[in-house]
Order: structure tokens, then sequence, then C-alpha cells
């Protein structure tokens, strides 16, 4: 296993203009998430989504459930790449028809930036136009369950499919502690100090 320092030299190797302090917290975190990785011994069930992991914490069994997100593009594509519409406005871009789609524009999230930065704009358009086919958003849901009742649930959407599994990795991480946390109190709640 790396140390935190070699993987502190790995990002800022990677991510130069990425500020050393963050590339410090970003190693501890992958550290922490390496050690974990290896105390529960986790691991997906397949590559490709919808993704399974079963493991025991804290008392806990947790499950985690990497699958697609079905309004992943109404609730985070249309706010942060953009939206396709019938009516110009400044900084749409006119929308290939040969693709199968039937509106007229495309208009990036940021259009006024994207008016002034065209390849921003096109970047976006690109992104938008490939949704669906070269990748999705996924939610990613993780639940804390004991003698078969599920006691906490911790959920993120909007997961790029093509996101870095590391990233993934990092969430199901983070969602696990909130879904235990959140079980433990459901069951203080429940039975008082079991």
């Amino acid at each position: 296993m790396q140390t935190q320092a070699q993987i502190y030299r790995s990002v800022r190797h990677k991510q130069s203009a990425l500020p050393a302090l963050s590339a410090w917290q970003h190693a501890g975190q992958k550290l922490e998430v390496d050690r974990w990785i290896a105390r529960v011994d986790f691991e997906w069930n397949d590559p490709i989504a919808p993704r399974f992991a079963r493991w025991r914490e804290s008392g806990f069994d947790i499950e985690a459930c990497l699958e697609t997100d079905e309004h992943g593009w109404d609730l985070v594509g249309v706010d942060t790449i953009g939206e396709f519409q019938n009516r110009w406005v400044p900084g749409a871009i006119a929308h290939d028809r040969f693709n199968n789609r039937v509106l007229d524009w495309f208009v990036p999230a940021n259009a006024s930036y994207a008016q002034a930065h065209p390849v921003y704009g096109q970047a976006q358009y690109k992104r938008a136009c490939a949704y669906g086919h070269d990748w999705d958003y996924l939610v990613l849901t993780v639940k804390a369950i004991r003698a078969d009742v599920e006691l906490g649930v911790a959920v993120l959407g909007g997961i790029e499919s093509d996101s870095d599994e590391d990233f993934v990795t990092e969430s199901v991480f983070d969602l696990t502690a909130e879904a235990i946390q959140t079980a433990g109190l459901k069951l203080r709640e429940l039975c008082g100090e079991c």
C-alpha cells in the first residue's frame, strides 16, 4: 500500500496546478479509503452498471448499488451542461438535426460564458449529444441493514458514468459512514441504548 507522501507526489505530478495543501488532503483521503477497502474487502460484483457490493461494517450489513439514474439529466444535466430547446437565445448553438433529435438549439448551462468562449459551448454541446450513448448519469445508494431491517440509507445521484473509479469508491466510503450514522440514530430511537 502506498504512503500518503507517495500518493501526494503522484497527485502533484498528474495535476501540477492543484495547490499543495489540497493535494496533501486528497492523498490523506485516498489513503484512508484504501485502508477501508482492505479492511472491509470492498469489491463490486461487476465493472458495469448496475453494480452491487455487500460487506459487514460496524455491526451492520452494508449494501451498495450503483445504477443508471433515469432522472439524472433533468436533475443535474440541465443545470450543469445545458438543455435542448426550440427557442434561440444568446449563446445557443445550432443543433445537428442528423442525430434524430427534434429540438433546434442547444443552450449551455452558462450561456453567457459560452457566448464569450465558444470552445466551452461546443464542448458542452458535444457532451450533451453523447449523453445516453457514450455516458449516463448514475445514482449510488448505500444501505445499512441489521436483522434484515433497513435502518440507514444514503444516496448520491448525478454521478457521470465516466467518472474516475476513485471518485466512485470515495463516494461509497462517504455514503457508508452516513448510512451507518443514520442507522445508529434509528436504532437508539427504536430501542434506546441497545
